[in-house]
């Protein structure tokens, strides 16, 4: 099936439904790690019955901190590769140039999004990196990735 649309009425959409990361998380809007973060279906946590529900919990929140990285790196990826696709269209349809701007946007807020949920999850989970070998950070692995690939 085929849709019809434009970029004016992406675009027109898209300012109707702004949001913000204060709206989401920070201030007095905090984890509650009392609570698992993924629903059952995601997590599969009651199959490992050699845990209690405590422990299956922590499994929960830990596997959702492994989600909430995951999609952080793609949106680290995505951001670089709109901002150069729109690039090089700047001379045509500016519906379309600001759509994608945009989305572009939208993007670098979930990539902040992503972040404070790291961060206070790191800080209330009490896990922080210590495995003693550097890591790369979500926006360097990306960089390096898009600046070898030419889509």
């Amino acid at each position: 099936m085929h849709q019809q649309f434009s970029y004016e009425e992406v675009l027109s959409s898209a300012e109707r439904y702004a949001w913000r990361v204060d709206d989401l998380i920070g201030g007095d809007k905090q984890l509650d790690f009392a609570k698992p973060f993924l629903p059952e279906t995601l997590a599969r946590t009651r199959e490992l019955n050699f845990l209690d529900r405590d422990e299956q919990r922590n499994v929960n929140q830990i596997r959702s901190h492994g989600y909430l990285y995951t999609f952080g790196l793609v949106e680290e990826f995505i951001l670089p590769f709109v901002l150069d696709h729109v690039r090089s269209r700047l001379d045509g349809n500016d519906y379309r140039v600001r759509a994608m701007l945009s989305f572009a946007a939208e993007e670098a807020k979930h990539i902040q999004l992503f972040k404070r949920f790291r961060g206070e999850f790191e800080n209330g989970f009490g896990c922080a990196q210590s495995s003693g070998r550097p890591t790369r950070s979500p926006a360097r692995c990306c960089r390096t990735i898009h600046c070898r690939s030419r889509w």
